[in-house]
């Protein structure tokens, strides 16, 4: 080990006079040395070291033949009768000296503070590549977090807007001698629920109140108006005087809020960006995980809440710039090497959202410390509480977004073959709600794991008829949600809105996953 020390200063003090023509490509560790090498501090380190061996072994050296030529020639210089030293004299002094030597090499002054400072070079140069990598492909819609173009940001908030509204118009009771033409008018195709969304502004009673029909369910505007008196007459005629039972006052009703809901969410971001240096926050790691629910034409209506805010990136990469310029100003006159991290530095001013910003030293991610094996458990299943609820409330809106037609079922007898006896939802539907549910949590889950379930931890008992066990690899044991609420089949509700996803509850051994 101590030899290559040596060799190591050695080739360290050779670089240093050798211009700096070396590939990119090859440049790694060394790379570190070389350009931070220029800098005054580590060349008086490396300097400091080589003289030190230089003058320590001279003196040695000529102290040693001073010796040996003294024993040699003792009866005739000086007058001087000492008999001349044996070769195991000579060797003994060169030991010692050998090992004075390396031990001086040794010196943490000369090299370990040498290594620790390249190597810092070397973690610095990963972690601003990540900071500004985040920056560049973590925003809310998967492009960068900063805003590039304001004009298209302002009117995306604003179209956004226009899609909340006409998911609030798919859930209103119309009348229905209207309800087609006003849903069609404003593009509305399907039902969006807006779980735990404030939708209400400037008014005392929302929207969905205020358009409800209140005409009478068989009321039919047509056969009104062949027989007035016969069909509800003026009484009739002063409800269709409400705004909410006739098409002009729809119409109104509508722009109106159409109006509210583009300035709420204009408002909204207007205010996150003022808020954050003109960054939005970080909701997810891409696109897919930052939404949570999502509009008529597939763009994100409702963003997840926001994990990092705007102005913690922004505050990071303005302190990576300045420690990236601090360096850059600490160099000498390698011109070459100076040159390749300033292009860098200014590129990233000049074009953050360019990842094609040059080349950096580190050309290699850090080594990451693989993934512990998991123990296997004794115990069966716990109460806990579940941390991935949010995928699974997210499965059931993307759910019950695609309408699909098993949603429509409804408890009928026998329809658990177990309990032939009982009313319920057919066990068919519910396979495919749960084989639907699952597909859905796996997209937007990283390192899936999940399925059907046993209703026995001995592995043997049938499969649960309304639950799912999901959870990652890693995890020790999975979390059963039981998506299909009971009141709701009690009460003959469709299962659409049995669906439901708790946020405790069983965690059990992975044993009672289905194979």
């Amino acid at each position: 080990m101590r030899r290559l020390i040596v060799l190591f200063a050695l080739s360290v003090s050779i670089s240093l006079a050798i211009p700096a023509t070396t590939q990119a490509g090859t440049v790694k560790f060394v790379s570190c040395m070389v350009g931070g090498a220029t800098a005054p501090w580590l060349t008086d380190k490396l300097n400091a070291g080589i003289n030190k061996i230089t003058d320590y072994a001279q003196g040695v050296l000529t102290k040693l033949l001073k010796d040996k030529l003294k024993d040699k020639l003792g009866s005739t210089i000086g007058g001087m009768s000492k008999v001349p030293v044996q070769d195991s004299d000579v060797k003994n002094a060169t030991d010692k000296a050998k090992t004075d030597i390396i031990s001086n090499v040794n010196s943490k002054e000369l090299w370990a503070d040498t290594i620790a400072r390249c190597g810092a070079r070397e973690i610095l140069n990963k972690i601003s590549g990540d900071i500004v990598n985040t920056a560049r492909t973590s925003g809310r819609d998967g492009g960068t977090t900063f805003v590039r173009n304001w004009r298209n940001f302002l009117t995306r908030a604003e179209y956004r807007g226009e899609d909340m509204f006409r998911a609030m118009l798919s859930n209103t009771n119309i009348c229905s001698y209207m309800a087609k033409d006003a849903k069609g008018a404003f593009d509305v195709t399907k039902t969006i629920t807006l779980p735990g969304v404030n939708t209400r502004s400037g008014s005392l009673s929302s929207y969905a109140l205020r358009a409800n029909c209140t005409m009478p369910k068989d009321f039919d505007i047509a056969k009104y108006q062949q027989d007035f008196q016969g069909n509800g007459g003026w009484e009739a005629f002063s409800r269709l005087l409400d705004g909410a039972n006739n098409p002009y006052g729809m119409i109104l009703m509508s722009a109106d809020e159409i109006a509210r809901q583009r300035a709420i969410e204009l408002a909204a971001d207007t205010a996150q960006t003022a808020a954050n240096d003109g960054y939005s926050g970080i909701s997810g790691k891409d696109a897919n995980d930052s939404c949570m629910i999502k509009g008529m034409t597939g763009t994100c209506l409702v963003y997840k809440d926001i994990k990092t805010p705007g102005s913690y990136l922004a505050a990071n990469l303005a302190a990576t710039v300045q420690q990236e310029l601090a360096w850059v100003a600490n160099v000498d006159e390698v011109g070459e090497l100076i040159a390749n991290l300033t292009e860098i530095t200014l590129n990233r001013l000049t074009n953050l959202s360019n990842p094609n910003e040059g080349n950096a030293y580190v050309e290699e991610p850090l080594p990451i410390e693989p993934t512990p094996t998991v123990p296997p458990l004794l115990e069966c299943s716990i109460e806990g509480a579940f941390q991935y609820v949010d995928e699974m409330s997210m499965a059931i809106i993307t759910l019950i977004g695609q309408n699909p037609e098993f949603l429509n079922s409804m408890p009928i007898l026998g329809g658990n073959p177990r309990h032939p006896e009982e009313i319920s939802y057919p066990q068919a539907d519910l396979d495919k709600t749960a084989n639907a549910l699952l597909a859905i949590i796996k997209e937007n889950m990283t390192d899936f794991k999940g399925g059907r379930i046993y209703t026995s931890c001995s592995g043997s008992g049938n499969i649960g008829t309304d639950a799912i066990i999901v959870g990652k690899q890693t995890d020790q044991r999975g979390e059963v949600y039981d998506f299909k609420s009971g009141a709701a089949e009690e009460d003959g509700d469709p299962l659409r809105d049995a669906l439901q996803a708790s946020s405790s509850g069983e965690l059990t051994n992975w044993i009672r996953l289905v194979p």
